[in-house]
């Protein structure tokens, strides 16, 4: 066997290097395939946030049922007396559900930034995009390796202020009003 010219050694590496972790350009086939990935993503998120209010809304405490005003969980207590155990059950059964989606979520969410870089509403062309909500609902044990690729995504502009911000917002603890997107593009922050 004859050995590897240089050049071909060469183009071997830079091929390994460009295949195992460089973020590459999106085609138009990459924007269609992550535009449906996170859009499922985000569905299945808030279908299940759907369900708390659902069980709620069966054990008539939701502020529909209650003349607009919402119940405290003590109000609940009171409201439901022997079937808030019940009622505590299918909440907990629904949160169960809700933490083992945004765990999932989230490990799939840096997967797909890893490989693709940050899929913002801009890199995907789409007038809405939900993958910076897929961060807002992540689980803490993420935060230091979230606030890492998202603090790199902004340096290589792949990912906006906005989205960011909303990032960090979550993950610095939800303090004060969430940032808001001004009608000139920048960002409005909570106080």
């Amino acid at each position: 066997m004859k050995p590897l010219p240089n050049i071909t050694i060469f183009i071997f590496i830079v091929f390994i290097l460009f295949s195992c972790g460089t973020v590459k350009t999106l085609t138009t086939k990459d924007k269609t395939w992550l535009n449906r990935v996170i859009d499922s993503m985000y569905a299945l998120d808030q279908k299940h946030r759907h369900n708390l209010i659902a069980v709620d809304s069966n054990f008539k405490v939701d502020t529909k049922n209650n003349g607009g005003k919402f119940l405290t969980l003590k109000a609940k207590k009171e409201k439901l007396g022997k079937n808030f155990k019940k009622y505590q059950k299918s909440k907990d059964s629904v949160n169960n559900i809700i933490a083992k989606t945004d765990d999932s979520n989230t490990k799939l969410l840096l997967k797909l930034t890893e490989k693709y870089g940050f899929p913002s509403r801009n890199r995907l062309e789409v007038y809405r995009a939900s993958a910076y909500s897929i961060f807002v609902h992540s689980p803490k044990k993420y935060y230091d390796t979230i606030k890492e690729v998202i603090t790199k995504e902004f340096k290589e502009n792949r990912i906006s202020e906005y989205e960011k911000a909303y990032i960090f917002w979550h993950i610095n603890g939800r303090a004060g009003m969430p940032p808001r997107l001004k009608k000139d593009g920048t960002v409005l922050y909570g106080k």
